[in-house]
């Protein structure tokens, strides 16, 4: 009995340790509206089927949501797409960390629908972002060009290191850093 209380009790801690992402101070919608392209992930399940080419775009509906649609290469040369939402958190509402879901409208009432999206980092002209989850599961590194800067790349690694990601994880193609 006590070994399972500990086991529980070092499981929570775990969780604990993992719950202060730094995010940015605040991002202007307008101007991180529209295309990204993804240029680094730590792979997940929800990406499984994408082989190259992986688009964001970012469509703002009103002052709390987004819509979003992703889209990819499979490795049968189709593209494929997944098209979701993307709500504003916090009092007042903003979009530094943001509750996303791809589920049916129907679902989302079901909270493990929705997942965690955090803007880590972002240049101040909006030219590229560091994107990740709470929970350290999920980190992207997107761009609005199909690369980005070495020193640019280089830095994100640090910031997400910093605030917790095993890098180790991140794939990406070496001929997108210039």
């Amino acid at each position: 009995m006590y070994a399972g209380f500990a086991l529980l009790v070092i499981s929570t801690l775990g969780c604990i340790r993992h719950s202060n992402l730094n995010t940015v101070s605040k991002i202007e919608m307008e101007k991180y509206l529209g295309l990204w392209h993804q240029v680094a992930l730590i792979p997940n399940f929800f990406q499984a089927d994408c082989a190259s080419n992986t688009l964001a775009e970012y469509t703002q509906i009103d002052d709390n949501s987004l819509e979003i649609l992703n889209s990819c290469l499979a490795n049968t040369g189709e593209r494929i797409s997944a098209k979701g939402i993307g709500l504003a958190t916090g009092n007042p509402p903003d979009f530094t960390k943001i509750k996303v879901s791809f589920a049916p409208k129907w679902l989302s009432w079901l909270p493990f629908v929705w997942g965690d999206y955090w803007i880590i980092s972002i240049e101040p002209k909006y030219n590229s972002v560091l994107v990740g989850s709470p929970n350290r599961k999920y980190l992207w590194i997107l761009s609005r060009k199909h690369f980005i800067k070495k020193t640019t790349f280089d830095h994100y690694l640090e910031v997400a290191s910093d605030n917790g990601f095993d890098t180790s994880l991140l794939v990406y193609d070496l001929s997108t850093l210039r």
